[in-house]
């Protein structure tokens, strides 16, 4: 689209689910608003710093330290249409499941 990834929404892509099971996202972020022209400004807020993207529609944050195991990790999606979502699987599979090392 050549247009920069921000939240549409105020951060949602509709109403989807997306699976995690047994895992812990630490993904340091940060967008900001930007204009497409001024007669068109986006709305919405700007992430948080070292914010998730996209937005998870629940988190909890802590100060724990998980240790993922990829046999035990699952990254789903209920809607295969949503580019964001499909991307964002795409960006955080291989930091879950690295290549494997001869």
């Amino acid at each position: 689209r050549g247009i920069p990834a921000q939240p549409i929404l105020n951060g949602y892509c509709g109403n989807y689910e997306v699976v995690f099971e047994l895992i812990c996202v630490i993904v340091i972020t940060s967008s900001d608003i930007e204009f497409l022209a001024v007669r068109l400004p986006l709305k919405g807020q700007p992430s948080p710093p070292n914010a998730v993207w996209p937005h998870p529609q629940q988190m909890t944050a802590s100060n724990d330290v998980l240790y993922i195991r990829p046999h035990d990790l699952k990254i789903d999606s209920n809607i295969r249409s949503c580019d964001i979502i499909a991307k964002a699987i795409q960006r955080y599979e291989p930091i879950f499941f690295p290549p494997k090392l001869a």
